[in-house]
């Protein structure tokens, strides 16, 4: 009886632990759902369909446009400038040569000398041949008419005159007068079959000599002083415009040997000085150089 009493309360035991396990599982598994389902929701959200993503991509790129747009242009030192600032400069800096030119002109035309070049000023005028221009020190001016070498070809310029931009007014004035009276050389001279060629030195000479003419005057009018002009070469520069005013009004072999030595210890080639300067027309100034 006692036997049979123990085993029967082992089984009892045994039923107690086996109901009691799952009972536990059972609460566990539903306590554990809840989380289960939540877990599985936040994922079918945070998974757009590809559709979805394509179309949300699309809509960030269309913004991205508008949004650069917004952004203001700033210019620093280092970057260029816009064309705008660049034509406004070249624009002043044109301004400002005109009117250089302009009290140039003016000054030239309250003397004889440069109420006789007027005619040959203003034509070079209308033509835009007169520039103010960046030349090395020493050089203040330059013209020529005729043929140009230019990237291995000639072409023909017609009358151009250079002048620095570094002078001041009257030695503006001086140089202009010196290189206007080439144009009116070339004009009367070069133009006329008749009259013999020359070489440049006689054109070098006589557009001194008119030069020295000119400088006397506006000394006179007190409108300049020339000892003042041209500093460094002052003394060489009006010794070559006094005797090559001498030499045109004597002629004399002495004082054109004087001259030329002069031109070329200043700074002329004695070939160029000895070259004979004839007509160009555009017909003669086609082809490459040989």
């Amino acid at each position: 009886m006692k036997k049979k009493q123990k085993e029967f309360n082992k089984r009892n035991l045994f039923y107690s632990l086996f109901l009691a396990s799952l009972i536990l599982c059972y609460g566990f598994y539903y306590s554990a759902l809840p989380s289960f389902l939540e877990v599985s929701q936040i994922n079918s959200v945070s998974a757009p369909s590809q559709s979805q993503s394509l179309n949300e991509q699309k809509h960030r790129l269309d913004k991205k446009p508008e949004a650069i747009e917004k952004q203001p242009v700033k210019f620093n030192k280092q970057e260029k400038k816009p064309d705008q600032a660049i034509l406004n400069d070249q624009t002043e800096s044109l301004n400002k040569q005109s009117q250089k030119l302009n009290k140039v002109i003016s000054l030239i035309l309250k003397t004889a000398i440069g109420r006789e070049l007027e005619p040959f000023i203003n034509k070079l005028l209308v033509q835009d041949k007169i520039h103010l221009t960046y030349l090395e020190d020493g050089h203040y001016g330059e013209s020529g008419e005729g043929c140009v070498v230019k990237d291995g070809e000639y072409f023909f310029e017609g009358f151009f005159m250079q002048l620095s931009e570094k002078l001041s007014i009257e030695e503006t004035a001086s140089t202009l007068v010196h290189e206007a009276t080439h144009f009116l050389m070339i004009q009367k001279n070069i133009a006329s079959s008749i009259k013999p060629k020359q070489p440049v030195s006689f054109f070098e000479m006589s557009a001194f000599a008119v030069q020295h003419q000119f400088m006397t005057e506006l000394q006179q009018l007190n409108l300049a002083d020339p000892q003042t002009m041209f500093i460094g070469e002052t003394e060489t520069i009006l010794e070559i415009m006094q005797n090559a005013y001498d030499y045109k009004k004597t002629a004399s072999p002495d004082t054109y040997d004087l001259v030329l030595k002069q031109l070329v210890d200043y700074g002329y080639p004695l070939e160029e000085l000895n070259r004979l300067v004839s007509p160009r027309s555009e017909q003669e100034c086609t082809g490459l150089l040989n």
